[in-house]
């Protein structure tokens, strides 16, 4: 006996819907989050054990290994972040 947590109503009719259904979804769209996760840690412990090689080149007055730290991780940060967000809303899309 399957125990039904809530109603879905389609077309004038009442349909019941497990809560436990799956969402679903091909193995790529499964592994992005591993993959936005292993790019963080990338940007978060591996760029800045560069900056002091980084430090020959200037750019804009500073050096390279202080911009990136400063600017480039943040920009990275916020490009997973929203890609991460646009991710989820398409799975959340397709449904149950």
């Amino acid at each position: 006996m399957r125990f039904m947590h809530w109603y879905e109503r389609v077309g004038g009719a009442v349909r019941e819907t497990p809560i436990s259904t799956p969402i679903s979804g091909d193995e790529q769209s499964k592994r992005f989050p591993f993959v936005a996760l292993a790019l963080w840690a990338l940007f978060a412990f591996v760029v800045p054990l560069l900056v002091p090689a980084l430090n020959i080149v200037d750019v804009l007055a500073f050096p390279l290994g202080y911009f990136m730290a400063a600017q480039g991780i943040l920009i990275a940060f916020v490009v997973i972040g929203l890609l991460s967000a646009r991710w989820q809303d398409r799975r959340a899309a397709k449904g149950p």
